[in-house]
């Protein structure tokens, strides 16, 4: 009986962790030159929506320069071609990155996914130079995936946050996006209005549509036939079978207060604004 009890409280908590919403807390994207500059000198962006910084990181895997915009709970990720041949290398690549909220939440996705049939990669992503080797994240990734589209759940590492000064009472318990950016704010309110990222717009085809299905679903998404759900954010997708390649339409954003009407027109994209909701829509 007392095995049996053991047992029952086991599947239990495997399963309230599987369960645990994950949040979108990066999208990346390979842009033109173009509209990354006409973005970078545009005052309400670079001021008012968002902190902007240029970042170079050195990882295991590899070494990469992006402009990047900070929100309270989420970040963009502006990256331009190069030759190096990495994903997020090639314009029009995309990358949306989900974040689990508790440590052991990835170990059960994996479970249910050799449950599931479905093969994924994994791997450790740690911050690496001539002094520093640090385990940041763990990623689980879906063996097929489009050629220009990488969904990934990504899991901090107990070694990371410790690093960042949280206590292992915080490293231990369900924690936000936003929980880990407000404790390294130490309390600080944000500065900026880019809140959180809400959802993401594709256009792809039936059998890419197919690929991230099973993945998405493995995250615990609900498709409703037009959109991917969990908690606060949303990929919404249309098919066309005659596209080579996923194509990336939008980016829509929740901002903190009311910001009025506005239109800004970039070389490849608009951000359009309504009150509280930004959106980029992709040319």
């Amino acid at each position: 009986m007392r095995y049996l009890l053991l047992l029952t409280l086991f599947v239990n908590t495997a399963l309230a962790q599987t369960m645990l919403p994950v949040d979108c807390n990066t999208v990346f994207v390979c842009i033109d030159s173009i509209t990354l500059k006409e973005m970078q000198s545009n005052k309400y962006l670079t001021d008012t929506l968002c902190i902007c910084r240029q970042n170079a990181t050195a990882t295991n895997e590899e070494q990469y320069s992006g402009w990047y915009m900070i929100g309270r709970a989420a970040t963009l990720e502006w990256f331009l071609p190069n030759p190096h041949g990495h994903f997020g290398d090639h314009p029009g690549d995309i990358g949306v990155e989900l974040k689990t909220r508790k440590i052991g939440q990835q170990d059960n996705l994996l479970l249910q996914a050799l449950k599931q049939g479905l093969s994924v990669d994994t791997a450790t992503t740690a911050i690496q130079d001539s002094t520093t080797y640090l385990p940041w994240y763990r990623t689980l990734t879906p063996k097929a995936k489009p050629e220009n589209l990488q969904i990934t759940n990504i899991e901090y590492t107990r070694e990371y946050l410790t690093d960042l000064g949280f206590e292992p009472r915080e490293i231990n318990a369900a924690m936000t996006f936003a929980d880990f950016n407000t404790h390294l704010a130490k309390g600080r309110p944000y500065p900026r209005q880019f809140s959180q990222i809400t959802a993401v717009s594709l256009q792809l085809t039936t059998a890419q549509l197919k690929q991230i299905r099973a993945f998405l679903r493995l995250n615990n998404f609900k498709d409703d036939g037009r959109a991917f759900h969990n908690g606060q954010f949303s990929l919404f997708y249309k098919t066309n079978d005659r596209l080579d390649k996923v194509k990336l339409t939008s980016i829509e954003l929740e901002l903190l207060s009311d910001q009025g009407h506005r239109n800004i027109a970039l070389h490849n994209l608009d951000l359009k604004v309504t009150g509280k909701r930004a959106v980029f829509a992709f040319k």
